[in-house]
């Protein structure tokens, strides 16, 4: 495995990140949305560096593996919480194909929030299946599978403090 981004760079630029959206929803009270599992380390280190009220939901995304529709996307955990005219964010661990925020932006739409913002710890540089521009990104990162610091490879890999690209025989 490679070290593409250390704890340490992932510490300030979360500081930075923090100050951002302080600054931005100051005199708000924003409902941040993480989608889980991959944002188990990402969301509450981010959340830590905020100086606001805020509130705080999840979501759970996966792949449905049927017959009939192939890797569909299934939302199997909703919001919880009323965000109808709220400020909302959503925070994922990585942009990669879109597929995933898009689903999610058109459920928030569907529950009427005032806005949506999108925060991402990571996003590759490559062309999208769907056309999403986060306001918030910690890394863009090459197009190469990473792990650590929330990302995983088969539920491996999750507690590394670092990110890392994952070689093969890993």
């Amino acid at each position: 495995m490679k070290k593409l981004i250390t704890e340490e760079q992932i510490k300030k630029r979360l500081k930075e990140l923090g100050a951002e959206i302080t600054t931005d929803y100051r005199g708000t009270v924003p409902v941040f949305i993480g989608v889980l599992k991959g944002v188990l380390f990402f969301l509450p280190d981010l959340l830590r560096n905020i100086n606001l009220t805020m509130e705080l939901d999840f979501v759970v995304i996966s792949f449905y593996h049927g017959k009939r529709k192939p890797r569909m996307l299934i939302l199997e955990r909703e919001i919880e919480t009323d965000i109808k005219d709220r400020h909302v964010i959503l925070v994922d661990d990585i942009l990669d194909t879109g597929n995933t925020l898009d689903l999610l932006i058109d459920n928030v739409n569907r529950k009427g929030a005032k806005d949506i913002s999108i925060c991402v710890l990571l996003q590759k540089e490559k062309e999208r299946e769907v056309n999403i521009t986060p306001a918030y990104v910690g890394f863009k990162i090459p197009d190469k599978f990473v792990i650590g610091y929330g990302l995983d490879f088969e539920e491996r890999f999750r507690n590394l403090p670092f990110i890392g690209v994952l070689e093969e025989n890993s």
